[in-house]
């Protein structure tokens, strides 16, 4: 018996205009085009594992089929621990469908994770602290960076997926600019 584990990225647009600011947007969207690589760094190796076969699914959406149904809750956990480190607002929702037969459709695996969807808490967002908490400037989560920005703002107080966002925009703009600057 085979089981496909299925995640789905939900509110992506929400995700990635959550700001105004043109670098952060960048790299809310190469971090969802991380997440589609199926052999990008970010799942490349835990779909390399256990005979784990990637079925596709599209830009926010993940289907894997695995082995046994441990196997499954074990990728669902370290895939969402992936994104949730370089995405934590990012909404997901996970399903384990069992397939005996290894005939299981994309719809029969959509249907599974509408119903999950359904049901669909807020689960790994940060938790409130006692003390003095920082809020990130874009991001409103709590902050756990500071860092001084270009512009003449001075120190903007950030949220470590903010940075991490910024950082993939600019790699994503200089990849682009010696592209066009190649040719």
């Amino acid at each position: 018996m085979t089981f496909i584990a299925a995640v789905e990225i939900r509110h992506v647009q929400r995700y990635i205009f959550s700001t105004n600011r043109l670098l952060d947007v960048v790299g809310r969207s190469a971090t969802l085009a991380e997440f589609a690589r199926h052999d990008g760094p970010l799942l490349a190796s835990l779909l390399t594992v256990n005979g784990r076969v990637p079925l596709g699914g599209g830009a926010a959406n993940l289907y894997v089929r695995c082995a046994s149904r441990e196997d499954a809750q074990t990728l669902l956990a370290d895939v969402t621990r992936a994104v949730r480190d370089r995405a934590s607002s990012a909404g997901l929702v996970t399903a384990i469908l069992d397939d005996p037969d290894g005939a299981a459709t994309p719809a029969d695996v959509a249907t599974a994770l509408l119903k999950n969807r359904r049901s669909h808490t807020a689960a790994h967002l940060p938790a409130p602290s006692f003390g003095i908490t920082s809020i990130c400037t874009v991001s409103g989560l709590p902050a756990d960076a500071v860092t001084s920005a270009r512009e003449a703002r001075g120190r903007e107080v950030l949220n470590s997926e903010v940075v991490g966002a910024r950082t993939r925009g600019r790699t994503w703009h200089r990849n682009q600019q010696d592209a066009l600057l190649a040719d």
